[in-house]
């Protein structure tokens, strides 16, 4: 199926709070652009769709929160006598069924298991290649599912502190027996939900947008811990590089359930000090030399999925990790609370 339209939180009033309607649509067949509830809804209209005259500039476009996909479902023309509602919507490798609006004129989305809350479609994965996705259904030949429990956790800050802004943002998803929490105030983010592990084998993707001041880096590190081996693509201040780099495999690893900081280890590694060799040009030194000068203004976003962590009884477990920190204002603040929620002013 084509991909209708890419789904957006936007802070129109830049206020640091997000309100039901700091949403924005885009269209990918026209590019027009709309605001959620940025109008009065009507029975013609029920989410009140405002068109904008531009899409804003400061709006991190390459990222969505999520997609919408318009099926004409022939059961929904039957029982509500129109397919207006006939949509899908995607996110975090999740697929929802919109079912309506609300007397409150919100999304209102399939609740499977009545308990008020709108569920995932069950046995539904699906992929995406350009401006189009595809929906596997997945059943085994004996009826069960194939699917993992999937957690997902969803957390965001933002404040001014001494005039300097920050905003911060994640988003994850796990299957299987190592768990990531997202939420900004959580001492630690990685545990595991099983007595121990022994990983062989993890094949991490990370793609990294980073802007500081007038430099940017835009990078997708393919990642291979068994091999040790890290292959780089991407540009720094619009030179071009595609290099690799070795490093000492440190796979497998056995890690127990209290020992969080070794898991956190395994997970969080790119290598450092167990380097071998690299034919990567001189540019990760540029970025360590940025990070360290006064800085006036921070944006980057990080997306990381572990398409595989497999351990010793062939299990494969999967995460996916999304952050996004935007820092503008006083450099000495900002070098201060740098990957930080601030203290509010």
């Amino acid at each position: 199926f084509s991909i209708n339209g890419k789904f957006y939180m936007y802070d129109f009033n830049h206020d640091g709070k997000i309100a039901r309607n700091d949403w924005l649509y885009i269209d990918t067949a026209s590019g027009s652009a709309f605001r959620l509830m940025g109008k009065t809804p009507t029975s013609q209209d029920a989410f009140g769709w405002l068109p904008l005259q531009a899409i804003p500039q400061d709006l991190d476009i390459q990222h969505p929160s999520g997609y919408f996909i318009f099926i004409d479902f022939p059961k929904d023309k039957e029982l509500y006598g129109t397919n207006a509602f006939s949509w899908v919507y995607i996110t975090q490798d999740m697929t929802f069924k919109l079912m309506g609006a609300d007397e409150n004129h919100n999304f209102d989305y399939l609740d499977e298991n009545g308990d008020g809350r709108a569920d995932p479609l069950s046995h539904i994965s699906f992929s995406m290649s350009g401006s189009e996705v595809s929906f596997v259904y997945n059943k085994s030949a004996d009826g069960t599912s194939l699917n993992y429990k999937k957690t997902s956790c969803h957390d965001e800050a933002s404040a001014i502190y001494k005039g300097t802004s920050f905003y911060l943002k994640t988003n994850s998803w796990y299957q299987g027996a190592i768990v990531y929490n997202c939420k900004i105030e959580a001492d630690q983010n990685w545990e595991l939900n099983k007595t121990s592990i022994t990983i062989t084998q993890i094949q991490k993707q990370e793609q990294i947008d980073l802007q500081i001041n007038q430099n940017r880096l835009i990078a997708t590190l393919d990642i291979d811990y068994e091999e040790g081996v890290v292959h780089a693509k991407g540009s720094y201040n619009g030179n071009k590089f595609d290099c690799y780099e070795q490093y000492i495999p440190i796979l497998p690893v056995t890690i127990h359930k209290e020992e969080r900081s070794k898991l956190e280890e395994v997970m969080e590694w790119t290598g450092d000090d167990l380097l071998i060799g690299t034919n990567c040009p001189t540019w990760l030194e540029n970025i360590d030399t940025l990070l360290n000068q006064k800085i006036n203004y921070l944006k980057m976003s990080r997306k990381f999925n572990f398409s595989h962590i497999i351990d010793t009884d062939g299990l494969d477990h999967k995460l996916y990790v999304y952050q996004y920190i935007k820092l503008q204002g006083d450099p000495e603040i900002i070098q201060q609370f740098i990957g930080q929620k601030p203290e509010e002013d």
